[in-house]
């Protein structure tokens, strides 16, 4: 039996236990799942995940204890989005993730910098483990050759939402063709109309777009013979929030590929395909955020 004296250290004990336990479950919570991506690749590399090889590329995720293996002269980025931090690895050598981040196994010769990513991609708050490709839409029969509505489409940043641009029905004839077009809103209000020979139009700016609001736009076309075509799309603005904390991230991203590769992933979270495969095409990536892996390690080529 406890004396009534020793109760209270008891109870103690076992609250720091108890505390100690939820903090190991939730340390372990964060580490499970993806927990840092890659954002830059150059040169010869490869992912090792429990033992298994893969493509080092970039957006591949890594979970704690996951390595990289870098040739010589290679290089890769890998950005701990959560901790708003981004390390570099220099080649040649084996680089593994653990709680601290990212450092190079004892005897390599490579080396590992890490900085601190700028306040407006941390704003972001990117989770790497969430894979939303933006979606391309694909039409059958003539649509699919020739004309057709490209964008904007779905949830749109206001300045790409005011560019309305389609593919030409004839493109080796385009004189002989005009376009009509009709923007309204959900309510079937027309907000702007026009008729033109390009194939884009550019919003006037006293042409006012309303955030909350879905808008519908057709494109009819008319050419020789009294042949005709048309299409139509609807988009929306995203909400003035998330805009200005994307707009802030462009600016403060410049031309750095990991702060431009989590700006294109969360162009994807917010559902801004259009952004997102603009992004990603800069990067060299295709319209889908596909990149192409680096180049398999060479027999020897680590140490």
């Amino acid at each position: 039996m406890f004396s009534s004296e020793a109760r209270p250290t008891s109870r103690r004990f076992l609250l720091r236990c108890f505390a100690f336990a939820v903090a190991a479950s939730l340390h372990g919570l964060a580490l499970a799942g993806s927990a840092a991506m890659v954002t830059e690749v150059q040169g010869e590399g490869e992912l090792v995940h429990q033992g298994k090889r893969a493509p080092l590329q970039v957006r591949a995720l890594m979970n704690d204890s996951d390595s990289v293996q870098l040739a010589d002269g290679a290089r890769a980025a890998i950005a701990i989005v959560a901790r708003g931090q981004v390390f570099h690895a220099y080649g040649p050598g084996t680089f593994r993730l653990d709680e601290n981040g990212l450092a190079a196994e004892r005897g390599a010769r490579g080396r590992v910098e890490r900085r601190e990513l700028a306040a407006a991609i941390r704003a972001l708050s990117v989770d790497p483990a969430r894979n939303v490709q933006a979606t391309l839409v694909t039409r059958s029969g003539e649509l699919s050759r020739g004309f057709a509505v490209v964008a904007p489409k779905g949830l749109q940043l206001e300045a790409d939402a005011r560019r309305l641009a389609w593919r030409a029905a004839d493109a080796d004839r385009a004189a002989d063709w005009q376009y009509h077009l009709v923007l309204s809103d959900d309510d079937g209000n027309v907000t702007f109309e026009t008729t033109t020979r390009a194939t884009e139009v550019i919003l006037p700016g006293n042409v006012a777009l309303t955030r909350g609001r879905e808008y519908v736009y057709e494109v009819i076309a008319t050419g020789p013979l009294g042949r005709r075509f048309s299409d139509s799309q609807r988009f929306e603005l995203i909400d003035s929030a998330t805009e200005d904390r994307l707009l802030q991230a462009r600016v403060a991203a410049g031309d750095d590929p990991t702060a431009r590769t989590l700006l294109a992933t969360a162009y994807e979270e917010h559902g801004l395909a259009a952004a997102a495969a603009q992004a990603w095409q800069s990067l060299g990536g295709s319209a889908q955020g596909r990149f192409a892996a680096a180049p398999p390690l060479s027999k020897g080529n680590v140490r």
